[in-house]
């Protein structure tokens, strides 16, 4: 708290200066239609999910509240909260547990919310979330990837249950059978039309028609614009002539029809201390959520200028689970996809830099770029990159590394001399995402492999710097950089793409886009036009969307690949298996399918439903303590991202800081 205590009247008032009042406007507008379709689709498959107890008004209720007060009280105004795929899942369970038993579902709900509640209060206030540096790429793409497929398998298994349960009808001569066919195929062809209305106006954003404004406003509006077109389509004369369509069903009032709090002590005692065994399972699934978002809002690729405080915002979701749980609302999570949308939504990018037409109005054309555009680079090639002609890549601090590691002065250095000079170098003095072993035990294999005896000092410039050793954003200007090796990204075309100049970091963006959320409270009656297979749509759409850039499964797609001529070395997951090889790269990608199998298998088992949550958190632990067991530090520095240290805030490392 005290981290965000000097700028919380900044992070109010940024917004209205003449500079960024434009770009406040702009992103609220879109974020609301953005956050919009989301509540309607979670809100209806929840209300189907828990027998209505549970519904849209709920929903829109439950996300305007905790969202304005999420970005009013949180220490990261970035990051937004919402209903989420995962959460979903856990309250179907729940209800599914609790139904056939007897049990009242909405008191069984709240106790299990205020037992998670606690669970996470307790972890903000001892220092738990520093336990998220465990989470590696590993954790994130496994996790994405069952997130991405929850949604998939939501939307397809509910349009091919209508299906199925229409060709059933027709099998046994049910005298609505036409009618049913027809609803289930008009069904499927507004949910595929939905989902393809989304991606394609997503699409649309790096398209060459029209001018940048307008494919922006395309991509930004398309969802919602979707929902409502696909939904004015299904109320006309045309539909209605082929069938009738399920649509939501919601109450013609705003009433929950019911006392806004839950009569807790309505429930046995004996149920009371039962709820703290699922809500163990959903304050490990919260912590995750909630962690692995933030860390994402956080990276160093957005460029946020104030520090993270991931204690004080894990602090503010337990209060606001413990909100939503006494009053029978839904839970809110962090929103992966809405607080990515909200960044992109409030970046500011400049022109592209003077060195991409490679003419500068005040003299001659600045240095190539340095190494820090494409730092950390993995060392399975560094060796062999240092082994072909280079020019002199020669500065003061790599002359001193060089002298330091050449004790001998024979103008060579041998492994075991570089193996020394990494061992007794500071990450104060070079900045490097991994610790002293790791780096000299990479070194050491990284001869061994090319069967190198020596570095002169061009090779030993090459290596030091490919390796991320070197660092320094204020090298000579006058200093010549290697090419790229055979196996390295090709340069970034900054013609093509400008660069990232700042993000407003506000929390009147956040506040004004979920009041507007549950403005729209009175009008909600109105969203009963949308038919069930909208919602399925949308959900296609968000499954496609988490699930794009997962490394996990484009490593999938590309080990398909039976040439490694056809792989693309710019390309981080082909290259993964052009560096390590494809039976490495299979064993790895084979450990990340099973964990993904092992918690559909939990979700999917009766009676298991609500554990899947703890096997995500097993996850950590595989990484920290099988993999390693498995791979060499330099196949892991390769195919993963490295754990950071909770003192990375004292380091010029790009890792997020810990509060």
């Amino acid at each position: 708290m005290e981290l965000r205590r000097p700028t919380y009247l900044a992070d109010w008032t940024s917004a209205l200066s003449r500079e960024k009042f434009t770009n406040f406007v702009g992103a609220t507008l879109f974020l609301y239609f953005a956050c919009l379709a989301p509540v309607v689709a979670f809100g209806g498959a929840m209300q189907v999910a828990t027998g209505g107890q549970l519904g849209i008004i709920e929903t829109i209720l439950s996300r305007g509240v905790c969202g304005m007060l999420y970005a009013a009280l949180a220490g990261q105004p970035m990051t937004f909260i919402g209903p989420t795929g995962l959460t979903l899942t856990f309250t179907t369970a729940l209800y599914a547990f609790v139904a056939p038993r007897g049990i009242p579902f909405l008191p069984m709900y709240t106790w299990v919310g205020l037992w998670t509640s606690g669970f996470l209060l307790i972890a903000s206030c001892t220092g738990v979330a520093n336990l998220i540096r465990y989470c590696t790429r590993f954790t994130e793409d496994v996790f994405n990837a069952f997130l991405g497929t929850t949604y998939l398998h939501s939307a397809t298994t509910a349009m091919w249950s209508r299906l199925v349960a229409a060709t059933a009808a027709a099998a046994a001569g049910a005298r609505h059978a036409a009618s049913a066919s027809s609803s289930a195929l008009l069904s499927l062809v507004f949910g595929l039309l939905t989902f393809t209305a989304c991606e394609s106006s997503r699409a649309f954003a790096s398209s060459r028609y029209f001018s940048r404004r307008v494919r922006s406003l395309v991509a930004d509006f398309g969802p919602a614009l979707a929902v409502g077109c696909v939904s004015l389509l299904s109320t006309s004369t045309f539909s209605a002539m082929l069938a009738e369509v399920p649509r939501l069903a919601v109450p013609a009032t705003t009433s929950l029809g019911r006392p806004l709090l839950v009569p807790l002590w309505s429930l046995p005692l004996s149920y009371r201390l039962l709820a703290a065994l699922p809500a163990a399972f959903l304050a490990v699934l919260f912590f995750l959520d909630q962690n692995i978002t933030v860390r994402t809002v956080n990276s160093a690729d957005n460029k946020l200028i104030r520090r993270a405080t991931y204690h004080l915002d894990l602090l503010v979701l337990a209060l606001l689970t413990g909100l939503t749980s006494l009053c029978g609302l839904p839970w809110m999570c962090s929103a992966t996809v809405d607080s990515i949308n909200h960044i992109r939504s409030l970046t500011s990018t400049g022109p592209p830099p003077a060195a991409a037409t490679g003419v500068s109005a005040n003299g001659p054309p600045p240095p190539p770029a340095t190494n820090s555009s494409r730092r950390p680079r993995a060392l399975a090639s560094l060796i062999s990159d240092a082994s072909a002609p280079l020019p002199p890549l020669i500065s003061t601090r790599l002359r001193e590394a060089f002298e330091a590691a050449d004790k001998d002065k024979t103008g060579k250095v041998t492994p075991e001399e570089v193996v020394n000079l990494l061992k007794s170098m500071s990450k104060e003095q070079y900045t490097r995402p991994m610790s002293n072993e790791q780096a000299a035990t990479m070194a050491s294999e990284a001869f061994q492999n090319t069967g190198l005896s020596s570095l002169g000092l061009d090779e030993f410039a090459a290596w030091f710097i490919a390796a991320g050793l070197d660092d320094d954003p204020d090298r000579a200007s006058t200093e010549v950089v290697a090419p790229p090796a055979p196996l390295a990204p090709p340069p970034v075309d900054a013609a093509a793409s400008a660069d990232v100049d700042t993000v407003l970091e506000t929390r009147l963006s956040g506040f004004t886009v979920h009041a507007l959320v549950l403005s729209t409270l009175p009008f909600a009656s109105s969203l009963s036009v949308v038919p069930i297979a909208v919602v399925n749509g949308v959900f296609l759409y968000l499954g496609k969307k988490v699930m794009t850039g997962n490394q996990f499964l484009l490593r999938v797609r590309a080990l398909a690949v039976p040439l490694p001529a056809n792989l693309r070395a710019d390309d981080p997951a082909e290259r993964s298996i052009l560096v390590l090889g494809r039976k490495v790269t299979a064993i790895f990608t084979s450990v990340q399918f099973a964990c993904l199998a092992t918690l559909w298998a939990l979700k999917l088992t009766p009676g298991l439903g609500m554990v899947f949550p703890a096997a995500i958190g097993v996850l950590m632990f595989i990484r920290v303590q099988v993999l390693p067991r498995l791979f060499t530090y330099r196949q892991m520095g390769i195919i993963d991202t490295p754990i950071w240290s909770i003192r990375a805030d004292k380091l010029k490392d790009p890792a997020p800081r810990m509060p």
